[in-house]
């Protein structure tokens, strides 16, 4: 198989991280996951990494070169804080801004020396959250971690296309994951209804999303804030 089809998917070992990285191994594409923590019973190649510390990510993606040249990264690893801002400690403050931004910029930056070398087009997905666009009360810290994320993936977008890159960023609403599990239903259902389409986004919306953003039908679709079910 052509290296179109190899795919880097951080965050594998749970999620839509995961989800993805299983749906894309059905469909035909090779697949690495990297998680900090084992991906059980994994169909696809995997790597232990804390995507936050930048020898750990520059080392794996060194091991990564020598079998296989990506043509896809998609950053799905995140973590978040549902708390006010007043009661967020410090350091749950600096593990959600080391991950979801620094965590993303280490990949990207690693995806993007493979990608300088190669003729072929190139994708990088980043994930952000609707929350961002609806300034969601008590998800300050997570908001402006994922605020950070757009604005980079913006700029980056103009860069990485001098490497025949695309730089896309997809925002999903509530999506049913671990990460919303601890959501209160009033909460989740709010968020719902400030969304143009009034419904839960599924785990296959989103993979129909990615898939479609890493296809040559998406090669004149770069820069883009994707916002699920819409705001």
């Amino acid at each position: 198989m052509s290296n179109q089809n190899n795919i880097i998917v951080t965050g594998s070992s749970s999620g839509l991280g995961k989800f993805i990285c299983e749906q894309a191994t059905n469909e035909g594409f090779n697949v690495i996951g990297l998680a900090r923590s084992e991906t059980k019973d994994a169909k696809f190649k995997t790597f232990q990494c804390d995507i936050s510390d930048h020898k750990e990510v520059k080392n794996v993606f060194k091991q990564i070169k020598k079998n296989f040249e990506p043509h896809v990264l998609i950053n799905a690893a995140g973590i978040a804080s549902m708390n006010l801002f007043l009661t967020t400690p410090p350091s749950k403050m600096e593990q959600i801004i080391s991950t979801n931004v620094l965590g993303t910029m280490f990949c990207c930056q690693e995806a993007l020396k493979n990608f300088a070398r190669q003729k072929n087009k190139n994708f990088i997905l980043n994930f952000s959250t609707i929350a961002v666009s609806l300034s969601l009360k008590g998800e300050s810290v997570y908001v402006a971690s994922k605020g950070a994320v757009e604005s980079f993936s913006k700029t980056l977008a103009r860069e990485a296309a001098d490497f025949n890159c695309n730089v896309n960023v997809i925002a999903p609403g509530p999506v049913d994951t671990k990460l919303i599990s601890g959501i209160p239903d009033s909460k989740i259902e709010d968020i719902v209804n400030a969304q143009i389409i009034n419904e839960k986004a599924s785990k296959d919306d989103i993979w129909r999303i990615c898939k479609l953003l890493i296809s040559d039908n998406a090669k004149d679709i770069t820069g883009q804030i994707i916002n699920v079910k819409g705001v």
